[in-house]
């Protein structure tokens, strides 16, 4: 779908591919704060879940992979990701770098071309991200990108979460 100086964000293609983001699926660390926080996927499990999450070419809304340009290994996934609303009033943003590439602004990079990508070219009205309210530094990134506290309550299973939300100025 893009890029930025030092990633490049698309579309899973290949086999490799596949057993490359399996590796990031598989680390605890990677997934605990990941909806379902499940982290013994197997491979056919982790091409299910991309069949139905995969990136969409019409709404320009779904997963890919985030790849080091430095190295051409995949560091992680991001999405821009439909709501109960229409794309055009709100998305929302997703986004998970491997344990070894954190801290090193690879988070911000990509949640900056998202929010331009979404505001710019999907047109939206705003941007919702959701977590875990242990997610300090998820938390803190959101906050960073000038994302507003919209809403706080505990998840079916009864984990305490967060919603920011970002309006288009």
């Amino acid at each position: 779908m893009g890029e930025t100086k030092r990633l490049v964000l698309k579309k899973i293609y290949f086999e490799k591919d596949f057993q490359d983001l399996l590796k990031l699926y598989q680390k605890k660390e990677n997934m605990q704060y990941i909806l379902s926080g499940k982290y013994d996927y197997t491979l056919e499990e982790l091409k299910e879940k991309w069949r139905n999450i995969g990136f969409d070419e019409n709404s320009k809304t779904g997963f890919q992979v985030v790849v080091f340009k430095e190295t051409n290994k995949i560091i992680g996934e991001c999405a821009l990701l439909k709501t109960e609303k229409p794309i055009s009033e709100e998305l929302e943003i997703a986004f998970m770098v491997d344990e070894n590439f954190r801290n090193s602004g690879f988070a911000t990079e990509i949640c900056n071309y998202l929010i331009d990508f979404a505001f710019q070219t999907i047109k939206t009205k705003s941007i919702k991200a959701g977590m875990y309210k242990e997610n300090a530094n998820s938390e803190k990134l959101v906050k960073k990108l000038r994302f507003v506290l919209e809403k706080e309550g505990k998840s079916k299973s009864g984990i305490e979460f967060r919603e920011y939300i970002l309006e288009k100025k």
